[in-house]
């Protein structure tokens, strides 16, 4: 037979299992939260970058006349790098993100 006292422990257990639950989900928000602002700030000095290589190939191609100079072919490949570097954090952000919530929800 169920007691007072049980169904009051019971109630007690279970607000103390909310609250930690609770307390888990900010935790694993916070986490994320400085885990994307690192990526992001890092994919925004990536693209700096890239707008520096741009202008760089800019200069180059205006003054110089043979596109096929070392540093014309080196600014190329630096713009190429960056780009598939952009591409390649902004996609693992993005699965990140999903891997996160997909631990979160088998762990509810």
């Amino acid at each position: 037979m169920i007691t007072t006292e049980s169904l009051s422990w019971q109630k007690i257990k279970a607000v103390l299992r909310t609250q930690l639950d609770g307390w888990s989900v900010m935790w694993g928000e916070l986490q994320w939260t400085a885990i994307r602002f690192l990526r992001t700030w890092e994919i925004r000095q990536l693209r700096k970058r890239l707008e520096q290589e741009y202008t760089t190939l800019g200069t180059l191609t205006a003054e110089n006349s043979a596109p096929e100079d070392r540093d014309v072919d080196m600014a190329r490949r630096q713009i190429s790098f960056l780009q598939e570097e952009i591409d390649h954090l902004e996609q693992e952000l993005i699965t990140a993100r999903q891997e996160f919530v997909r631990r979160r929800i088998e762990t509810s």
